[in-house]
C-alpha cells in the first residue's frame, strides 16, 4: 500500500542528498503511487477500461485493445486489482473496469472534468485555474 506524501522537511534522514523527486517517489500520494508507472502503460490501460467500461478483458485482450505488451498489463494488474479499478471475473481469467469502486468513480469524475474542459463547457481562467464559466 502507499504512504502519504511528507515533505522534504518531515521527511526521515538526510534530505540534502535526495532530489526533491526521490523524495516524492519514496513518500508518494495516491495519485502518484498509481501513476508512478505511469509510462509503462498504465495510463493506457486505464483509458482502455475507460472507454470499455462495459467489457470484459482477458490479459492478452487488453493488451491488444491498450496497444501494450501483456507483460505491461501483467506488470500493472496487481496495481489495478489493489485499488479496486479492476475485477477479476470469471474465475480470474477475464478482468473488467470495476463501477462500484470509489477510486473507478474518482476516475470517471476527473474524466469527465477534463472532458468538459477540454470540449470547452467549462473554461478556466490560465493564471488562477478558476472556473471563469459554467
Amino acid at each position: 500500500m502507499y504512504h502519504s506524501m511528507s515533505t522534504p522537511d518531515h521527511a526521515e534522514g538526510d534530505s540534502s542528498e535526495q532530489s526533491t523527486k526521490e523524495l516524492r517517489y519514496e513518500h508518494p500520494s495516491g495519485w502518484l503511487y498509481l501513476m508512478k508507472d505511469s509510462s509503462e502503460g498504465l495510463h493506457l490501460i486505464i483509458d482502455t477500461l475507460l472507454s470499455a467500461s462495459d467489457r470484459e478483458f482477458t490479459k492478452s485482450e487488453l493488451a491488444e485493445a491498450a496497444g501494450v505488451s501483456r507483460h505491461t498489463v501483467r506488470a500493472h494488474l496487481g496495481t489495478l486489482l489493489e485499488h479496486g479499478i479492476v475485477q477479476a471475473v470469471a474465475n480470474g481469467k477475464r478482468y473488467q473496469l470495476n463501477l462500484d469502486s470509489p477510486v473507478t468513480q474518482e476516475i470517471f469524475e476527473l474524466n469527465s472534468a477534463i472532458n468538459a474542459v477540454g470540449a470547452g463547457h467549462v473554461t478556466i481562467e490560465s493564471d488562477t485555474g478558476t472556473v471563469v464559466d459554467e
